[in-house]
């Protein structure tokens, strides 16, 4: 073990050279910091400490971290300052320069909950818990180089308090927070649009969660713990851990008619519901072998009905249909 740095409330990522970046807080009181660090994979050594912001009378929390395969990393903290209570601010590191840039401020005031994801190509978004309960995030856009304005995730008066956010390669995020009904939420955030979907209850109603984390994969598919407690137990003894999963992947269409004519198949469809208009199905694939090969429909088109030619009257065919969408 070695000192790197005074200080306390250390958080660490790492990309995919072995460089790494540690952030932690100096000081509960005037004199208090945010705190970075770098490790040089290449030299083997720590690089000297740098404050990010000075004058910090309390963190509540410590100082979250994410960091991009290429080492471009994104920090967020919410800060107690001398000029300012329950700060969100945020500082990005970009890989090419070596450099920390400014400290921004992301919303104010703001609760002592904070997470940041980092995508693969550089897009990051920071999610935290607003004083009136509202769950809320910004993102920053690799593309511009800029941060959008800070949106709602959840209403305010739900007292939701964030627990974790990941993000896909696409760059979409998934923010997870238990609300004031002790439930699990979570929301999805298109990257393109940045818009983020309805708040949706994950966890039963009447089951007192005290824990929740999210992984998300980069294909976008999502897995949600959480710990709860069971029936007649209260929340202080041991309960269940349970689990939810999200698919970008559509669900099956139904197939409502299929129509024979000489060489070809007409097959009427009902597409599949999706809770989220962005994974929506844009195309469909058919199969007339049981599914052994498949043929995707050209040009690209979500409507019914689906028309196959080239066929050869009285050979029987096993069709299958499925929807394909951005995810």
């Amino acid at each position: 073990a070695e000192d790197i740095s005074s200080g306390y409330l250390p958080r660490v990522a790492m990309d995919g050279a072995g460089n790494a970046l540690v952030m932690s807080a100096r000081g509960n009181r005037p004199a208090g910091a945010v705190r970075a660090m770098r490790y040089s994979a290449a030299s083997g050594t720590w690089g000297s400490v740098i404050d990010l912001v000075t004058d910090v009378t309390q963190l509540d929390s410590a100082p979250q971290i994410a960091m991009d395969a290429a080492g471009n990393a994104v920090a967020a903290w919410v800060a107690y300052t001398m000029v300012a209570p329950a700060t969100v601010q945020a500082a990005r590191f970009a890989a090419t320069t070596g450099q920390w840039g400014g400290v921004i401020t992301l919303d104010a005031p703001a609760q002592r909950l904070v997470d940041v994801a980092a995508g693969l190509a550089g897009e990051a978004v920071v999610a935290w818990s607003a004083a009136d309960g509202r769950a809320r995030a910004s993102r920053y856009s690799l593309g511009n180089g800029t941060w959008n304005a800070a949106k709602d995730i959840s209403a305010a008066g739900t007292g939701a308090e964030l627990r974790d956010i990941g993000i896909d390669a696409s760059g979409h995020a998934m923010a997870t927070w238990i609300a004031a009904d002790r439930r699990v939420y979570a929301a999805r955030n298109d990257a393109p649009s940045d818009t983020w979907s309805a708040p949706t209850p994950i966890s039963a109603a009447g089951v007192f969660v005290l824990h929740a984390q999210i992984a998300v994969h980069a294909s976008g598919d999502a897995s949600l713990v959480w710990g709860a407690s069971l029936a007649g137990c209260p929340p202080s003894c041991d309960g269940a851990v349970q689990s939810s999963r999200w698919e970008p992947a559509p669900l099956a269409p139904a197939v409502t008619a299929v129509t024979a004519a000489p060489g070809t198949l007409t097959i009427g469809f009902a597409g599949p519901p999706t809770s989220d208009p962005t994974l929506a199905p844009t195309n469909y694939a058919y199969s007339l072998d049981g599914g052994a090969t498949w043929s995707t429909r050209a040009p690209a088109s979500p409507a019914s009905p689906l028309v196959i030619g080239g066929l050869t009257d009285f050979v029987p065919y096993s069709l299958e249909l499925r929807a394909i969408n951005s995810g």
